[in-house]
């Protein structure tokens, strides 16, 4: 249901907002009063194709936006096949402008979208009768699609089973024109996915190995200033400091005459204790200090080692994925594609059963939905001769003609 159209720019409407409510809506007055100009709105927003006459004299740009309810759950499926989202409101906000050189520019929610989008929008949202134009009624295509909307909730679970089950069909299918494919082509595959797989698992990649080796690098590049600065600090806290006295040094006196005034003062045998941990804390840091800068000595290959590493890493993730795990993510799919290939007559075999299951499945749903067509076909007949007869039209006849496709 249309609830409002806001036009502004179009030949003679400067700038209109029309509200819309449910029921018959008329739209009077005298010839020339622009009502033309809102079907022509209408019309135009949901992609027929326009001139540049519709623009308003000495404006650069004509813009229609409508707001449409969508209140029935057909309609609700058609736009979620196409991908368009309906707000919390059930609403759809539709906008087109055109410029003065005749270039348009739609939006479906705020979302660009084309003008075929919009045409195949006006079909599942407006019916527009002219004196010599009836669209859904006399169009072929729609004619199953109006049938279908007298079946009621059974034939649409049916369709959604359908759909389904010609899904996993069609994904067979092209499973088992991939293994089918022209010899050259398989060879060329393998040779490939060969190629691939060698290289990547003669790598024995490991996740955040490139981030270990880059901080390891990081370490090597820096280790003399590291080694000086370790040095320089076990010195501070040595006996053997070349300064007048070491850090280690003057905590055992403090530690000692602590001691000493505890033995006196027993309440001050706490601070005692607690500069003894210090103490203890010091010396182990020292003595973990140490090891760290003789772990600073390396081998003098290991920085080339680490390069050349970082360098086939850095050209395998060129190639096959941005990280390490998209790396090994690929190598596990290319090897279930090339065991698949290698293994094509036994995969074949499997695919072939499948399918023939999938075809009796299809073929049954099938039945079942032109069955309930065929039910709700005599109801509609029946129910039409009934209303035309009540209109006046005793002998008018309505027939629907249910004919099954090869």
């Amino acid at each position: 249901m249309l609830l409002n159209l806001h036009i502004k720019n179009v030949a003679l409407i400067e700038e209109i907002d029309i509200h819309f409510s449910s029921g018959l809506n008329i739209l009077s007055g005298e010839t020339g009063a622009g009502k033309s100009m809102i079907i022509d709105s209408i019309n135009f927003v949901l992609g027929e194709k326009i001139s540049k006459d519709f623009i308003r004299n000495g404006e650069e740009l004509a813009i229609v936006e409508a707001i449409f309810e969508i209140n029935q759950k057909h309609q609700a499926e058609i736009f979620s096949e196409m991908g368009i989202d309906i707000d919390e409101n059930n609403q759809l906000l539709i906008s087109r402008q055109i410029n003065n050189q005749g270039k348009s520019h739609c939006r479906i929610n705020g979302r660009s979208a084309t003008v075929g989008i919009l045409k195949e929008l006006s079909s599942v949202l407006v019916d527009m009768h002219g004196q010599h134009e009836h669209q859904s009624l006399l169009n072929a295509n729609k004619h199953i699609e109006l049938l279908d909307r007298f079946c009621g909730e059974n034939l649409d679970e049916r369709k959604r089973e359908l759909s389904l089950l010609y899904k996993k069909y069609k994904n067979i299918l092209k499973e088992m024109k991939q293994l089918t494919g022209n010899e050259a082509d398989r060879e060329r595959t393998i040779d490939l996915l060969n190629f691939q797989t060698t290289e990547i698992s003669t790598a024995k990649l490991l996740i955040g190995e490139d981030e270990s080796l880059m901080e390891r690098k990081k370490v090597l590049n820096s280790s003399e200033k590291l080694i000086k600065i370790s040095q320089e600090t076990i010195l501070l806290l040595s006996a053997e400091s070349s300064y007048d006295s070491s850090i280690m040094d003057r905590m055992k006196k403090v530690s000692r005459n602590t001691s000493d005034m505890a033995r006196i003062d027993s309440s001050l045998e706490s601070l005692t204790q607690e500069i003894n941990e210090i103490e203890g804390l010091f010396s182990e840091f020292s003595h973990k200090l140490s090891v760290y800068c003789e772990s600073l000595d390396y081998e003098p290959n290991e920085l080339n080692k680490i390069e050349e590493r970082l360098d086939l890493i850095y050209k395998l993730k060129k190639k096959y994925g941005a990280t390490v795990k998209e790396v090994l993510d690929y190598y596990d799919k290319i090897s279930i594609q090339l065991n698949n290939i290698k293994n094509s007559e036994e995969i074949l075999k499997k695919l072939e059963q499948q399918k023939k299951y999938l075809e009796k499945e299809i073929e049954a749903v099938c039945l079942t939905i032109t069955q309930e067509r065929t039910l709700y076909s005599n109801k509609i007949q029946t129910q039409i001769e009934t209303i035309l007869s009540e209109l006046g039209m005793k002998n008018a006849k309505f027939a629907i003609n249910i004919e099954q496709k090869e």
